[in-house]
């Protein structure tokens, strides 16, 4: 849901390179696989940041520890402004434990961290790896509480952080509930000498890595149809009331649509449209699931009418870089997320069978440039999934990918495009059966061979490395050789991935850089660039000053 907006490549101009079958949905989901054998790196020199003040034991112990492995590490003020120094290759930022199922103090975290960002050092140096480090924030085995809420939401909004400096490797190792300093200092001694895995959880018996992998969590009894009231937040939304038409065809005797909002002429004419009739009782009422009050008066008056399937669609998207967080900014995507959901589980009446669906988003799992609130917003909204389960509540949280019915321009749609995303129809998306699902899943439509390139290039690849790629007997066309001259093809190319119109504007003897080449775009460049000549370009000279005619030479022109 809402991916598009945040991610940090443009437009692809069409690609006459290969005609392929429609990307297949898939229900997919995360596990935490323990590493049997792992490549090392040479002893690491550590800067440790501790933000808070509150892990100067842990900072003591890594410094102790450091040299038993030849490694070295001391404690960096972010507050002083300096450079990093030169033989600093690595960054450990501590975030500390929090109250690990409490809302309001997840989301106050939350929100301190991304907009004030005394975590990051003003520095002039670009460390080669950059580690968050967290306390009980993954569910990693099935001995682990439900995940800490604040660490779940920083280490989501942390990788997307990342992708505004492409120049260095964000990463983040979790260490277990109730960590002992000196067991802290050795897990996280253990992570940044592990190569190649930015997704670490230390446990008793050793690290686990992250994947997301084929197979969804088996399906349980088909959907308790009819259900007798389904109640919908953020339900006169574009993924609202595909839910609505998606009860509305299977007998439910009452279906209430919820947002702030409230009825308005188009809500009508889509309920119109999608078949609402006497059968189902529709109805659209408004609340603001920020103000707790209304939250607690529209639950009273649906007392005699408890809800026996929630589906929380509610949506707050807010596209922003880091220097752009505000606390304000910050508690609006937070609020109705996370903090709304939260005052409807406390207040609402529910059927002792209630089924409760939280539509949470794969931005949790891999974000984007701009994407730092939402993302950890969301992934906040998997782990208070974690929570209800433990309290006895029939719950799952869907990380949707994009879907055909929200609003996407031309660049919008390129941009998913260019990430590997395909978005998808509903009635496909609605039939993986949400309510069957058992737990947590990932449902979304990835063309791997674009999206494999793009997440490596940000360390990410090893996430998605047990997907199989799927099989294919279409043609590839081969290079194109004839017609336009190199230079002129090189423009179009450029003019495609930056998303210009026309190629007009485009002086083929100054950087691409300073015309609007960032680096993803750069990554995608240097894929068209083969595609079209058979020529591998390396990503630092497109952004160290390479112009179209240095190309144009280099390639043959």
């Amino acid at each position: 849901m809402c991916l598009a907006a945040g991610l940090p490549v443009a437009a692809p101009a069409p690609a006459p390179a290969k005609q392929s079958t429609p990307v297949a949905i898939q229900a997919l989901t995360e596990r935490w696989e323990r590493l049997s054998q792992r490549a090392m790196r040479p002893p690491r020199t550590i800067g440790v940041i501790d933000h808070t003040g509150s892990a100067g034991a842990w900072t003591e112990e890594l410094r102790r520890a450091a040299h038993t492995v030849g490694a070295t590490a001391y404690p960096l003020d972010p507050g002083q402004q300096r450079d990093v120094p030169g033989d600093l290759d690595t960054v450990v930022i501590v975030s500390p434990p929090a109250t690990p199922g409490d809302l309001d103090a997840a989301c106050a975290q939350v929100r301190s961290f991304f907009a004030d960002r005394t975590w990051w050092p003003a520095t002039a140096g670009t460390p080669t790896d950059v580690w968050l480090v967290t306390v009980g924030a993954e569910y990693a085995t099935a001995e682990d509480p439900p995940p800490a809420l604040a660490g779940a939401a920083l280490a989501a909004g942390f990788r997307s952080f990342g992708a505004e400096f492409p120049e260095s490797a964000f990463n983040h190792v979790d260490l277990p509930a109730g960590v002992s300093p000196p067991s802290a200092a050795a897990g996280i001694l253990s992570a940044v000498h592990t190569k190649g895995e930015p997704e670490i959880a230390v446990r008793e018996d050793g690290l686990y890595v992250k994947r997301i992998v084929e197979g969804p969590p088996a399906p349980g009894d088909p959907e308790n149809l009819p259900y007798r009231h389904v109640v919908i937040f953020g339900g006169t939304g574009n993924l609202g009331l595909e839910f609505c038409e998606h009860f509305l065809g299977r007998g439910t005797h009452r279906i209430t649509l919820v947002s702030r909002s409230g009825q308005s002429t188009t809500v009508t004419d889509r309920l119109r449209r999608i078949g609402a009739s006497a059968a189902t009782q529709v109805d659209v009422a408004e609340c603001d699931l920020t103000d707790e009050a209304a939250v607690a008066a529209f639950a009273e008056r649906h007392r005699a009418t408890p809800a026996d399937l929630i589906i929380h669609a509610a949506l707050a998207y807010d596209d922003a870089d880091s220097a752009e967080i505000t606390p304000e900014r910050a508690d609006g995507v937070l609020g109705a997320k996370v903090l709304g959901i939260g005052r409807v589980m406390a207040a609402f009446p529910r059927t002792d069978d209630c089924r409760v669906v939280l539509c949470s988003s794969v931005a949790a799992t891999i974000g984007g440039r701009g994407q730092i609130l939402y993302a950890a917003a969301n992934r906040m909204l998997d782990a208070f999934a974690h929570h209800l389960r433990a309290r006895g509540v029939d719950c799952i949280a869907v990380q949707w990918g994009q879907w055909t019915t929200v609003s996407l321009d031309a660049a919008g749609a390129a941009k998913l495009a260019a990430t590997g995303m395909v978005p998808m129809a509903p009635e496909q998306a609605r039939a993986v059966g949400i309510t069957r699902l058992t737990d947590d899943a990932v449902v979304a439509a990835f063309d791997l061979a674009v999206a494999r390139p793009v997440m490596a290039a940000y360390g990410y690849g090893p996430l998605l490395s047990q997907l199989p790629t799927p099989t294919t007997t279409d043609a590839v066309a081969a290079p194109r050789t004839g017609g336009d001259k190199p230079e002129q093809r090189l423009k179009n190319l450029l003019a495609g991935t930056i998303g210009l119109g026309s190629d007009a504007a485009i002086d083929t003897d100054i950087p691409m850089v300073a015309i609007g080449l960032d680096s993803l775009q750069a990554l995608e460049f240097r894929r068209r660039v083969h595609a079209e000549f058979n020529y591998e370009l390396d990503v630092t000279d497109l952004l160290g000053g390479a112009s179209i005619t240095d190309l144009a030479t280099r390639i043959g022109g």
